[in-house]
């Protein structure tokens, strides 16, 4: 914990730290300040060291991925149904399931809700390959078959013939999705499937 600074004028001074609501760091001042010292907003929260935490400043969605695992998405239940775009090359996932080793594709799509890496089998995976010339102006929908672990479970996959949400799929891709998130979302995997 940091105590009382004297500084050479002979004046004690004690520590504070803030959160600037606009930039989101947590920042230790020795200086009187009223502003950001990254970004020079005003808008910033006081208290002593120690007592701010920088998940107030978190939105839900910040707080999940940080938590892990936000990114990633499954097809487990029978019925389940995934409409997305894909935005990147395949990964290839080795892990355990069950004590046995295994092995899984991770497809780097967008779905309504933003980006996520499908860990799929390798059978869908390659039905998904067979579109490859359609990634860039067709989304897809992809079914699971069968109950969950249930290892003879089928997935069918079929162009998306909404054209509406094709579309809204395509802008949130535009907008949101950076190549970067993919390797955060492989090693979230990894870990995943190494546990």
């Amino acid at each position: 914990m940091v105590e009382t600074v004297v500084f050479i004028t002979g004046k004690e001074v004690e520590p504070f730290e803030y959160l600037c609501c606009s930039c989101k760091q947590l920042r230790l001042s020795f200086v009187a300040t009223n502003s950001c010292g990254n970004c020079k907003s005003i808008d910033i929260i006081k208290g002593k060291v120690g007592t701010l935490k920088r998940s107030l400043l978190m939105s839900w969605k910040e707080k999940i991925k940080e938590f892990g695992g936000g990114e990633l998405a499954f097809l487990s239940e029978d019925g389940e149904v995934l409409c997305f775009v894909v935005v990147g090359e395949p990964v290839l996932l080795e892990g355990k399931y069950k004590g046995k080793p295994s092995e899984k594709v991770g497809c780097p799509i967008v779905t309504e809700d933003g980006f996520v890496l499908f860990v799929a089998g390798k059978r869908l995976a390659r039905k998904i390959s067979k579109y490859e010339d359609n990634f860039a102006d067709t989304a897809f929908m992809a079914i699971r078959h069968g109950e969950q672990n249930e290892i003879t479970s089928t997935y069918e996959l079929k162009y998306l013939d909404n054209a509406e949400l094709t579309a809204k799929l395509f802008a949130i891709a535009a907008k949101d999705f950076k190549s970067e998130m993919i390797q955060e979302a492989v090693d979230s995997a990894l870990a995943v499937m190494r546990q």
